[in-house]
């Protein structure tokens, strides 16, 4: 088997994967509370049109759940600063970043959602999840597409990274998951790094950014997700 179908059996595998962990969710007791599919992406401290939900005395106040406001550090810390560096490096890795803040945003979307509301039936869940797979899968595409391409190491970097998004399907203990994509990440931003160490320390800004910024992802998940995502048992 060829390097890129093994990519791309292991890409499929994952995506697989992260589908049959919605059946799980499924499995446990849940309130089947109305969310609105239709989310609209808004800036960062913001939170998603028409969510259904009795608890809004936070949205009227402005105040920020918990969970959320640790993420919004997430997308205005590590999140910023790899788009910035990508921005240095340019051309496809530039693109690529763009699609990675829209996955990280549709994530933000989504972990917002559980904060307003009880668990949904798995139906509703796999549609809220769309907008993250959907930039998953784009983000990954860059690779897959552009195999020639000199910053080929790069755009492994981020598609091996990117997947670690999905730990929001882990019921128990998600921050491993983030780890071990971390890991498969930071294999090509260490060729990265030895093939640009001695030219262009750009490049090797930006490779260890992005593995800080699955670091970080793991951090997060380790404090407010420890035991994997929990919606809101307040709202009825």
């Amino acid at each position: 088997m060829s390097e890129h179908q093994q990519s791309l059996t292991t890409l499929i595998k994952r995506l697989e994967a992260a589908t049959s962990r919605l059946e799980d969710l499924a499995s446990s007791s849940a309130s089947s509370a109305a969310v609105s599919n239709n989310l609209s992406r808004n800036s960062v401290g913001g939170q998603p049109a028409a969510v259904s939900s009795q608890n809004n005395d936070a949205i009227v106040s402005g105040e920020v759940p918990p969970a959320l406001a640790a993420y919004d550090e997430l997308i205005e810390g590590p999140l910023k600063n790899f788009l910035e560096l990508s921005k240095a490096v340019g051309g496809l890795v530039e693109d690529q970043s763009h699609v990675v803040e829209d996955s990280f945003i549709a994530q933000r979307d989504f972990i917002y959602i559980t904060t307003q509301s009880s668990k949904p039936n798995i139906e509703t869940i796999m549609e809220l999840l769309k907008p993250t797979q959907q930039a998953i899968e784009k983000v990954c595409e860059y690779r897959e597409n552009n195999r020639p391409s000199p910053l080929l190491d790069h755009l492994s970097t981020v598609s091996e990274g990117i997947c670690a998004l999905g730990w929001i399907t882990i019921e128990q203990k998600p921050a491993p998951f983030v780890e071990d994509l971390r890991d498969s990440s930071r294999f090509f931003a260490n060729r990265v790094i030895t093939n640009y160490k001695n030219t262009d320390k750009s490049h090797v800004d930006w490779a260890n950014s992005f593995v800080f910024l699955l670091t970080e992802l793991q951090n997060y998940v380790k404090k407010c997700h420890t035991t994997g995502l929990v919606w809101n048992p307040k709202v009825s």
